[in-house]
């Protein structure tokens, strides 16, 4: 008796498969944020970028969704270094949702690159896993001062990821 109660889980183990894709991919972002003096020599960004993101799995990028990341990015302003870094949700077309985060390291008004991680998901995309590089650039900025002497800060931007990978334990 306890055999037979033991191999249908041993089968429905042994039929699980891990599915691997890598993709390239982008993101159109508007951010939004506050800055302020954080030393002598630092200025820090506290704030969000959202916008749609887009997937090529080799035959042109195709409209995925909508990202959203929060995070804050610490600018040297002796030498205009910047390290950063977020935490994202990320809404497929379908409201399926993955989260990720990045850390990336660059140079103030050129952009920022470093490593991209998901950390898992919900409905289609419940344990997802997987990353890759992640590169972040910012391209047009309106400055106005907020009082408190931070500096509101509107920008528009775009994030690209190239090979970036998937990975998804998948139950036939």
């Amino acid at each position: 008796m306890r055999i037979i109660l033991v191999a249908p889980a041993l089968l429905a183990f042994a039929a699980a498969a891990e599915e691997t894709v890598t993709v390239d991919a982008f993101a159109v972002l508007e951010g939004r944020g506050t800055v302020i003096a954080s030393s002598a020599t630092a200025a820090t960004f506290a704030g969000e970028m959202h916008g749609p993101y887009f997937i090529d799995a080799g035959q042109g990028p195709i409209p995925s969704g909508r990202i959203v990341c929060v995070g804050t990015i610490e600018a040297d302003t002796a030498d205009g270094s910047q390290t950063g870094s977020a935490r994202c949700r990320i809404e497929a077309g379908d409201g399926a949702v993955a989260y990720g985060q990045f850390t990336c390291a660059g140079w103030r008004l050129v952009g920022c690159a470093g490593d991209f991680t998901l950390e898992g998901g919900s409905g289609r995309l419940a344990g997802v896993s997987g990353g890759g590089p992640i590169v972040v650039r910012r391209y047009e900025t309106t400055l106005t001062p907020a009082g408190d002497g931070g500096i509101f800060e509107e920008a528009l931007g775009i994030a690209s990821w190239k090979g970036l990978t998937l990975s998804q334990t998948v139950t036939p």
